[in-house]
């Protein structure tokens, strides 16, 4: 794993001044609260020493929290390291009085060793989706699915992984007392694919340059659907250093959905680039969404950070015939611990222009 990391073999050249850019390779992987890189010269060459000390990677994670009426509550237990190998699981379990999810999501970064990769999902969700205008709720339906995919891929380069794989949604649509029926979901089998370039360095609390994802799955009828859709989503982010310690990011979101506007619009609220909306309340066909962030560390105890945060959210969305413009300002606090391999969690306020007011969403995840 570390070898790896490291893309250095016997026989290869090395820079005598490469210590630093190789430590943070190895850093990168995020499993290593210390490491520590010497390059020693040797007879005929440089014999390359790494150091490093392991950081916990078992993380249970309580879920709490209310939003517009709807209490949640649940658990999600993350290992990034699983078999010392740095495979990552993740089982979550959440009960709304809306509804209940529970997932558990596998990936594996290099399948027996080798280029190969691996990503993997199972979700199960009995939850109320809504769509709002402002405080008004405009749409209601029950959605009860489970979903499977498995995703093979190759790592093309050390920052750069594609994947493409089958996946199959089981799914009921119900209606809510009040609200149309929405349409009959039915069963989708088809294709997804992914691909991800991690260009980002891991730093102590945050994670500076580039991150690239981008998503695309599509229900072929020729497969066994019973109806047809395509849904593709793509969000790149950019961090970096600015004034003394701070962290300046600019991040930018869009999705296209082809298929029912009920039942494959993507929804938009309490995230990134759309705080300030109700959670899942805004449905859109196809919208964009653009943040930027300015984050100042105000506390630094021996286990982390605590940096404040402000920010600007806008974005276009657009559903069934209409559009929806909103600007969102806010701020937020976030909490990065050290010695964790998952180590950023907060909180944010933001008022939308398209919102009912302040709302508040919660982060979890790494810096950046």
């Amino acid at each position: 794993m570390i070898e790896r990391a490291l893309d250095v073999r016997p026989g290869d050249a090395v820079d005598p001044d490469a210590a630093a850019a190789l430590r943070q390779r190895v850093y990168n992987l995020r499993i290593f609260r210390e490491v520590d890189v010497q390059l020693r010269p040797a007879d005929g060459g440089i014999v390359v020493a790494v150091a490093v000390e392991e950081r916990w990677t078992l993380t249970p994670i309580p879920i709490v929290g209310a939003v517009d009426g709807a209490f949640q509550a649940g658990l999600a237990l993350l290992e990034q390291n699983l078999l010392g190998e740095r495979k990552e699981l993740a089982l979550v379990g959440v009960y709304s009085t809306r509804g209940q999810t529970a997932m558990a999501l596998y990936r594996d970064p290099a399948v027996g060793g080798s280029r190969a990769i691996l990503a993997s999902e199972l979700i199960a969700e009995n939850k109320v989706r809504q769509r709002a205008d402002g405080a008004r709720v405009t749409h209601a339906w029950r959605d009860r699915h489970v979903e499977a995919s498995v995703r093979p891929g190759v790592q093309w380069t050390p920052r750069l992984g594609v994947r493409a794989g089958p996946f199959a949604v089981l799914a009921e649509s119900e209606a809510e007392p009040g609200f149309a029926p929405p349409p009959p979901s039915g069963r989708a089998v088809g294709v997804a694919a992914d691909l991800e370039y991690a260009g980002q360095d891991y730093r102590e609390w945050f994670d500076s340059g580039p991150l690239l994802t981008a998503r695309l799955r599509s229900s072929l009828p020729a497969l066994g659907a019973e109806r047809a859709f395509t849904q593709a989503w793509s969000f790149a982010l950019w961090t970096v250093p600015a004034f003394r310690d701070h962290a300046f990011s600019l991040s930018v979101t869009g999705v296209v959905a082809q298929g029912d506007p009920v039942l494959d619009a993507f929804p938009l609220g309490g995230r990134r680039g759309s705080r300030g909306l109700r959670e899942g309340g805004l449905w859109t066909e196809r919208g964009a969404t653009a943040s930027a962030e300015y984050q100042v560390p105000f506390w630094r105890p021996g286990w982390g950070t605590v940096a404040a945060m402000a920010f600007v959210d806008g974005g276009v969305a657009y559903w069934a015939g209409s559009t929806t413009r909103y600007v969102a300002p806010g701020a937020g606090v976030r909490v990065y611990v050290r010695n964790v391999a998952v180590p950023a969690f907060g909180v944010d306020m933001a008022s939308s222009s398209a919102g009912a007011g302040l709302a508040m969403s919660f982060f979890l995840g790494f810096g950046g």
